[in-house]
């Protein structure tokens, strides 16, 4: 075994595979020498080699004294059987089916090896063919470790061999390989990675040799050493181990990255110095002052700020612009000077720099230098060379330097010195234009910090606390705890009220103790004040643990027009002005001069600008100072103050209680609060309520505090409670002039009602009325009057003290006036005890005067019943004016009997004495009032006569004839029965009767319905004509005798009458249609489409009609208006036939437009499609012009309406045809979509580019299948898996897409839940062997748990069968079925995701059910697999050879559909289950 664990044996290097016999061919022999070519070939010798088996090994005779082994001739190979090679790349690891050699015949042989591949037979003796190199791994480099365990097994064998006298192996115990050391990597050091080498491929300098003593190192000019077998694989195992730490793992890349870095960061370091002491201005003795010097101008003028604004210094908006401008003006002085200084200093510098440059030229030119013109005559384009100052003289190849003085030199040196002048003083105005630029970045870069610093100034003033820190302060008045003050004020007055009481009723100990008492009461009360205070205190203490100190003033105050506070200057004011302040830092240092905008130090640089491309100013300031970092610091500023202000916004609320007390009060009229008061609606505490709440708002205006911090903001509130003191102000001036005026005004009301009832019962009464209403008066006041007087006096009262309460002014003379109220209310009790004292006296005069006058009146009446028996009365002949003058004159006398007899009674009754009998006043009245009405109605009716005769006939009210005429029949009736037999009744009641005879003929006459055909008729019933016009009066129809006409007369009236009730039926019909209107509504989202909407108005009002006009057409007064009736009928019929069409197109419009709207639709029903689109045409036409004439009988009797919808229907009948034809093309090609309602697939194919369309419809074409996996892009057209109902999901094949007809990737779905399936089902019935049940079913999907599980269960059963003792071997399966049970029993009571309980739950379910086969199994003794009791049972089988299950049941065999189910639950398994399964 290798250190790791590994079989490294010969049988050790391959996998499980099929055995020799299971493959049906002949075994192979392993030689050592193929067993040397694996390991060679796994080692990968350099390529070209040549590689003989048998240059590998050899017998080890002698150590030469080179210190080399020499090989020898190889021995015969021995018999170990090995897998052949074939031609094609094998697999060459095994498994170990032996780690020992076995004997077979006597001799040793290795166990055989197994390949995965195909063997070819051999005879025993076959050598394989060269196979491709091996995988690389990383124990590449100890595979000679395999070969080395086997040479020691091997010399053992061997040794074995000659202790008992046996021949000789095949292979002997000496021999040996060379080794290579394999260090692919120089960084990772692996000393024991060996390779098997021939003896020509070994480097002679270093290599090993390895035999089954162990291994020898031979390394050039030192001494081989050799370490045995056992002692080579443990240093190799604790090398393995110790290179596993990280440290040594790492070790040999971690060193040498670490020495490559620090020569690499040496070697820059160095070049960067070097480059530094060149360029450096610091470094330079002219230029290093220079910048010493600006550095410190700067470090001063970044230490002062482009504003005042400090933390702390509150100030106004006006004082914040006025600072704003002086920090403005003074920072425009500072930075000119500054500019001016530095551009000074930095102009010295260059022209000293310069000086130097032209100094050290002429040092090295001498009179020789060229002149300045002459150099501008010649073309200087030229670099400093070789003798430039930088480098002022050359060598020549003698040594000696050559100058300008060499008089070598001549005409041609000179003009190639012009070019070295130039270029040198190009370089140098170069290099002085660089320190400009720098010191220009200095000075540009110390004003960006100090404009940052400037901008940072006003952040902190404004942030000076982060917002979740801040603390908004106390409202801006005291708070105070009102529980304690209410409890407080509730004792002093409960004391107060006991006090009170004892001093009015107890001794004088009693009242001393009491007032002792007070003043300890006193002193708790200041106690306990005290205590309230403190806790006042406590409750309105503020100390922030942030503080933040204020920046700005701001004024509140009341806006009258907007009723509201307001800050002023606003915060928009405010913010604005800060803002522009920050954005004005920037215009300041714009207008700074900058080095490269004076002309005077750039035209020192002129040659040197001439060659810069760019004009050498560089980026504008103002760009540079538009950072990143200005920017969010602007932000933050904003931001701030953004916080700050809004923080003072929501504090300015705390205001609002009061504003709103503002607000009410304005809202609130003192004079209306007086009139509800008169009313009633309110009492006095409303006004003693009002004054107190006045007078508290008054007190907390006063006392609210008028400056307040708010964090950066100081709010000064003056001016806001000047402006709201006069609110509660004015209403307690309202109040107290109002209060006084109510007063006396009441007193006033009150007084007045008191003396005029004192008056009243103080006066005699001179009648009896008189007495009788000043008997009421008392009965009122002793009832309710006098407690009414008594509560407005307390109601007066009680106003005048909350008047005194207050201290609101009073007139004197109405304090003179209610002082006397107590007395005069007293004088009117004192007055009615008095007047109802001398009732009973007033009582006995008044009904003595009343009996008297009841005397008077019954004479009286006997006079008059004589006066009515006048004979003149009845007399027909009597003058009827005379007759009803004298009945008229009786008539008033005996009214005026009644009324004083009435009176007489009443006074009788208020005074309660035995009223006075009037036993003839109702016969005396009844019988004058007849004979009245007897000669009135006579004399009237006579008139009526008159008034009648003389009336156009078309202008007499019939209705009001017949009533009259009804009426005085019923007097002559009780004119009959009244009086005495007499000539005037009969006289009146003949006439009467003689008027109702021609009211028949006067009422038919007089019909309304009455047309010119029943005119017509009428003549010719009279036979004479008729003339309707002014002169056709009552008596002219009289003069025609058409009353003896009566009959004939009144059958025509009859008829126009019951024409006129059909007429108004059909015009009823008619009517309503003019009103009744189609529901015309949008269809879906569209504006331009309609449909017809609600109908129920419609058919309800057609049914009436229906029902209306077979009435009419069935009555027998039908035929003068047939024609009418007939044309609205046919309308009728018309409209009903055309909507039933209209609705019939509207539904089936409805179902076909969304699927034809669906361009693939479209696509596939191209003929269809233009059919439809011809009637949606149509319809939408005949809709757009019913919703503009939405009446429905015009809009459904609209010619060619009833055509155009019956050829729309046809053609919808037909297209719906065609489309059911398509959709069994559909179903056809996908049968599951027979599952789907023609909608649901209709909806699917109407988006079959949207392939999430399906998505909705999966459970009912799978029922398993809830929805598929797209990915996360929803148009992705991938399919990745499936998801069941229950969340299950399943991995579908690779490059499965949605693309093409719905119908061909639904197949492919198809195809691929079952390809799926089945690949799941053989790797789980692979790896069910492999793990362990509780924690393979938690990887494996529901359905394919309970199949393999019932494939494992019924091989069990048929192993058991198929046993020695089946009985036994059921009893050992029965008790691991229920071991299986009960992990399974453990597993669910686990915390599972809820699918696995599912699949576990739905596991158990079909465990117990085989537990209880096997458990009948048993206890039956079933023997054999052919057994009834186990071929009924569902049996699962899997099928090696086309790796699918299979069912069997009897003699039944199924192969399992791999129909995806999801994980299901399970219904209890029982027998008749399972004989439900059988048949």
């Amino acid at each position: 075994m290798a250190p790791n664990g590994e079989d490294m044996s010969p049988a050790g290097l391959g996998h499980t595979g099929r055995t020799q016999a299971e493959d049906g061919v002949g075994r192979a022999s392993l030689t050592r020498d193929a067993l040397a070519n694996q390991l060679y070939l796994k080692t990968k010798p350099p390529s070209g080699t040549a590689f003989r088996p048998s240059q590998t090994m050899g017998r080890t005779s002698t150590l030469k004294s080179t210190g080399r082994l020499e090989p020898l001739t190889a021995r015969r190979a021995p018999s170990v059987s090995a897998p052949a090679m074939g031609a094609t790349q094998l697999s060459y690891e095994t498994t170990v089916r032996s780690s020992a050699p076995a004997r077979v015949g006597g001799s040793v042989t290795p166990a055989p090896l197994t390949p995965t591949g195909n063997a070819s037979p051999s005879n025993g003796n076959a050598s394989p063919s060269k196979p491709s190199p091996w995988p690389e791994s990383e124990d590449d480099g100890y595979r000679y470790l395999t070969l080395l365990r086997w040479m020691v097994r091997n010399a053992a064998d061997e040794e074995r061999r000659v202790a008992n006298a046996l021949p000789p192996g095949p292979h002997g115990a000496d021999e040996f390989v060379y080794l290579a050391r394999l260090d692919r990597d120089p960084n990772d050091w692996q000393p024991y990675a060996l390779g098997v080498r021939e003896y020509h491929g070994v480097d002679r300098t270093d290599y090993y040799t390895m035999s089954a003593q162990g291994i020898t190192h031979f390394l050039d000019g030192a001494q081989p050493e050799f370490i045995t077998a056992e002692r080579w694989e443990l240093e190799v195992a604790n090398y393995k181990k110790i290179k596993s730490l990280t440290v040594f793992r790492t070790y040999k890349k971690w060193k040498s990255w670490k020495l490559w870095r620090k020569s690499v960061m040496s070697a820059k370091m160095q070049r960067a110095a070097s480059v530094l002491e060149k360029n450096l201005f610091v470094l330079d003795p002219v230029f290093a002052p220079t910048i010493d010097k600006v550095r410190d101008a700067c470090r001063e003028l970044s230490e002062k700020r482009l504003s005042k604004v400090r933390t702390g210094e509150v100030r106004t908006l006006g004082a914040f612009v006025d600072e704003v401008k002086e920090a403005r003006e003074e920072m425009t002085e500072e930075f000119a000077r500054f500019s001016a200084e530095q551009t000074a200093t930095v102009s010295d510098a260059c022209q000293r720099s310069l000086d130097a440059m032209e100094a050290r030229l002429e040092e090295f030119y001498g009179d020789d230098l060229p002149s300045t013109d002459k150099m501008d005559r010649v073309s200087g384009h030229g670099s400093a060379g070789p003798s430039s100052p930088a480098n002022p003289g050359r060598r020549s190849a003698t040594g000696r330097i050559s100058g300008p003085g060499s008089k070598r030199g001549g005409s041609e040196d000179a003009a190639q010195y012009a070019y070295t002048v130039a270029a040198t003083r190009r370089t140098e105005q170069r290099r002085c234009l660089t320190f400009v630029k720098l010191m220009d970045y200095v000075m540009c870069d110390t004003m960006h910090d100090m404009l940052l610093d400037s901008v940072n100034d006003v952040l902190s003033a404004t942030k000076q606390c982060e917002e979740d820190q801040f603390e908004m302060p106390k409202p801006p008045y005291r708070l105070h705890k009102p529980r304690l003050k209410v409890q407080a004020s509730m004792k002093r007055m409960f004391r107060k009220i006991t006090q009170e009481n004892r001093r009015q009723s107890a001794s004088k100990k009693v009242r001393e103790a009491a007032k002792e008492n007070q003043l300890m009461d006193t002193i708790k009360d200041r106690q306990m004040q005290a205590r309230h205070e403190k806790e006042d205190d406590e409750l309105n203490r503020f100390e922030p643990e942030f503080p933040v100190l204020p920046q700005f003033e701001v004024e509140l105050a009341w806006d009258e027009r907007a009723s509201q506070t307001v800050f002023e200057p606003s915060f928009h004011d405010f913010q604005s002005e800060v803002e522009k302040t920050v954005k004005s830092f920037i215009d300041i240092l714009a207008k700074v001069k900058r080095l490269p905008d004076d002309k005077a130090l750039m035209s020192k640089m002129t040659d040197a600008l001439e060659m810069e491309q760019s004009s050498g100013k560089g980026v504008d300031m103002a760009d540079l100072a538009y950072t990143e970092r200005w920017r969010e610091l602007v932000r933050q500023v904003r931001r701030s103050l953004a916080f700050g202000f809004d923080t003072a916004t929501r504090y300015k609320d705390n205001f609002d209680v009061f504003v709103n007390m503002k607000k009410k009060n304005a809202e609130t009229s003192t004079s209306q609060i007086v009139e509800n008061y008169k009313s009633g609606d309110l009492v006095i505490d409303n006004f003693r309520r009002d004054t107190i709440t006045y007078l508290d708002q008054k007190k907390r205006m006063e006392a609210f505090y008028v400056d307040q911090n708010v964090g950066i903001v100081k709010i000064k509130s003056q001016r806001l409670q000047t402006a709201l003191l006069p609110s509660p102000t004015a209403k307690l001036e309202e109040l107290s002039k109002m209060l006084p005026g109510l007063a006396a005004e009441m007193f006033d009301k009150f007084i007045k009602e008191v003396h005029a009832g004192t008056n009243k019962l103080a006066n005699p009464p001179k009648s009896a009325e008189d007495f009788m209403d000043v008997m009421r008066f008392c009965v009122d006041l002793r009832e309710s009057t006098l407690e009414r007087l008594g509560a407005q006096a307390e109601e007066v009262k009680a106003l005048y003290d909350l008047i005194n309460e207050f201290g609101f002014p009073i007139k004197e003379e109405d304090q003179a006036k209610f002082a006397l109220l107590e007395d005069d209310f007293a004088m009117l009790e004192t007055v009615l005890d008095e007047s109802e004292g001398q009732q009973e006296d007033r009582i006995k005069q008044f009904a003595a005067e009343m009996i008297e006058a009841g005397k008077e009146v019954n004479q009286n009446l006997k006079d008059l019943a004589k006066a009515a028996t006048d004979e003149m009365i009845l007399d027909a002949e009597a003058p009827r004016e005379q007759v009803l003058e004298f009945v008229e004159d009786l008539t008033s006398k005996v009214e005026a009997q009644q009324a004083e007899a009435k009176r007489i009674v009443k006074i009788q009754e208020t005074f309660k004495v035995e009223p006075t009998e009037f036993e003839s006043l109702k016969a005396v009245a009844e019988d004058v009032a007849l004979k009245r009405s007897m000669w009135v109605s006579d004399k009237e009716f006579d008139g009526l006569v008159v008034t009648w005769a003389e009336s156009v006939f078309d202008q007499i009210d019939v209705a009001s004839m017949e009533e009259k005429v009804q009426k005085m029949g019923k007097l002559c009736v009780k004119l009959e029965r009244g009086l005495q037999p007499n000539s005037v009744v009969p006289a009146f009641k003949a006439k009467v009767d003689a008027y109702k005879q021609l009211l028949p003929v006067i009422s038919a006459l007089g019909n309304d319905a009455l047309l010119m055909r029943h005119w017509d008729k009428i003549q010719e019933i009279i036979g004479q004509p008729i003339v309707r016009d002014e002169t056709f009066t009552l008596q002219k129809i009289l003069d025609m005798k058409c009353p003896d006409h009566s009959d004939a007369i009144s059958q025509v009236s009859v008829e126009a009458t019951q024409e006129r009730q059909l007429e108004s039926q059909l015009e009823k019909i008619v009517k309503r249609w003019q009103d009744v209107s189609f529901a015309v509504t949008n269809y879906k989202e569209s504006k331009d489409t309609f449909i017809l909407g609600g109908l129920e108005e419609v058919f309800t009002a057609l049914e009436d009609s229906m029902v209306t006009m077979t009435t009419i057409l069935s009555s027998r007064f039908v035929a003068g208006i047939r024609t009418e009736v007939e044309k609205v009928e046919k309308n009728m019929n018309v409209f009903s036939d055309t909507l039933d069409e209209w609705l019939a197109v509207q539904k089936n419009w409805m179902y076909l437009e969304s699927i034809f709207s669906a361009p693939d639709i479209q696509r596939q029903l191209p003929n269809e499609s233009k059919q439809f689109f011809g009637v949606d045409k149509m319809y939408k036409d005949v809709m757009r012009k019913t919703r503009e004439n939405d009446n429905a009988m015009r809009a459904a009797t609209t010619p060619e309406y009833l055509e155009k919808f019956q050829k729309a229907n046809e053609t919808l009948d037909f297209i719906q045809k065609n489309l059911e034809e398509y959709l069994e093309t559909k179903r056809m090609g996908f049968p599951r979509f027979y599952f789907l309602s023609n909608d649901e697939l209709l909806e699917i194919l109407a988006e079959t580019k949207n392939v999430q369309a399906v998505q909705p419809h999966m459970s009912k074409c799978f029922d398993g299948i809830k929805s598929l996996d797209f990915g996360e892009d929803p148009k992705s057209v991938d399919i990745f898996a499936m998801f069941s109902a229950e969340g299950e999901r399943v991995q579908l094949g690779k490059n499965l897409k949605a693309r093409g007809n719905v119908e061909q990737w639904l197949t492919a779905v198809e195809a691929a839940m079952v390809a799926a399936l089945k690949k799941q089902g053989k790797e789980s019935y692979v790896s069910y062997a492999k793990e362990a049940r509780t924690d393979w079913v938690r990887n494996q999907p529901a359905q394919i748990v309970i199949m393999v599980a019932q494939i494992y269960w019924c091989r069990g059963v048929i192993e058991c069968l198929e046993s020695e003792n089946p009985v036994a071997a059921m009893e050992k399966y029965l008790e691991k079925n229920r071991s299986d049970l009960k992990d399974m029993t453990a597993v669910v009571r686990e915390d599972l995701t809820r699918l696995h309980r599912k699949i576990i739950a739905a596991l158990i379910t079909i465990d117990v059910h085989a537990r209880d086969i096997v458990e009948e199994l048993w206890q039956e003794k079933v023997e054999s697999v052919n057994d009834f009791k186990w071929q009924m049972q569902l049996r699962y089988y899997w099928d090696d050879k086309d790796d699918i299950c299979l069912i069997r049941q009897t003699n039944t065999l199924f192969n399992y559909a791999y129909e995806y189910l999801g994980a299901q639950s399970r219904l209890v398994v029982t027998p008749m289950t399972d004989r439900c399964y059988m048949t």
